[in-house]
């Protein structure tokens, strides 16, 4: 997907509209004014924030865990990932129920995620 110049809003309504087998690809991803909205999903999501690259002790990305019902991100391989899990248990992030991917590295905050 590749937004307009300006603001963009990028909205999803269900877990499905980007999962891992089927990520979504944002290509001018903004973090100073473009929002990715997952109030669509109506579930209460909290922020995880920006997860480490590596877990230490030589534990791979995939063996990261995600908090139930949080959003959080990751830069790696020069682009920026989102992963949600909107589940009421902790998943690993290859587990995870969405799955987006920016474009670049993207300095993102909470406040570039809009959720319940």
């Amino acid at each position: 997907m590749a937004g307009g110049t300006g603001v963009n809003d990028y909205l999803y309504g269900a877990t499905t509209d980007s999962t891992g087998a089927a990520t979504d690809i944002i290509t001018n991803f903004h973090a100073a004014s473009d929002l990715i909205d997952l109030t669509g999903l109506a579930t209460s999501l909290k922020s995880a924030g920006s997860l480490p690259t590596r877990t230490g002790h030589g534990k791979k990305v995939s063996d990261q865990v995600l908090p139930a019902h949080s959003v959080g991100w990751q830069a790696s391989g020069g682009n920026t990932f989102v992963y949600v899990n909107t589940s009421g248990s902790s998943e690993s992030l290859v587990s995870s129920n969405m799955k987006l991917e920016l474009l670049g590295s993207v300095s993102l905050t909470s406040s570039n995620i809009m959720h319940l």
